[in-house]
């Protein structure tokens, strides 16, 4: 049976097989319009997911005594959560080849989620998303951040925990496995 019926006069899609939509190369641009389609769809889940849990998170460390053993165990378990998300997401855009991202695509993940949940200072957080993006950064040796870091006025400690987590973060995208790895 065809997956839609002419009603009168119009074309109406049937609820018992929807049209296949965004497979292959319809629509999207060429061979890999699908594949790239499906990633931002995927990308997008996900950053529902890490928009609730960063709220949460916040929550924890501006509402709640942080030197309550289950505030920070509950603070670390959201931590490597969204950690995993935003692996998630680079690997999903990373599936992608560049020449067939959507800008959309591009925009995954969100660098301010990943300073958020290392928590950085806000105007530090601020300073590098003028200045980087969280694929610059991935393309940086720690060197590099350092001296970055420096002319953006961090402390040792934001640098330390930026590297840290910078390297965390490479090696879970490469690996597929995020162990416990943040500062």
């Amino acid at each position: 049976m065809d997956s839609a019926r002419a009603k009168g006069g119009k074309m109406v899609e049937s609820d018992e097989h929807p049209p296949e939509r965004d497979r292959g190369g319809g629509g999207g641009g060429g061979g890999g319009g699908g594949a790239a389609m499906a990633a931002l769809h995927q990308c997008e889940l996900i950053q529902n997911m890490i928009d609730i849990s960063i709220s949460s998170l916040q929550g924890l460390r501006t509402k709640c005594a942080a030197s309550n053993d289950l505030t920070q165990q509950e603070i670390r378990t959201l931590e490597v959560k969204l950690m995993k998300y935003i692996c998630k997401q680079l690997q999903c855009k990373q599936k992608v080849p560049e020449a067939e991202r959507p800008e959309a695509l591009d925009r995954y993940p969100h660098l301010r989620d990943w300073l958020r949940t290392i928590n950085l200072r806000p105007e530090l957080t601020e300073s590098i998303e003028a200045d980087l993006s969280l694929d610059a950064l991935l393309q940086m040796t720690g060197a590099q951040v350092r001296d970055r870091m420096r002319r953006l006025d961090s402390s040792s400690d934001e640098c330390a925990r930026l590297i840290a987590a910078l390297s965390c973060l490479k090696s879970a995208t490469e690996s597929g496995l995020l162990v416990f790895c943040l500062p």
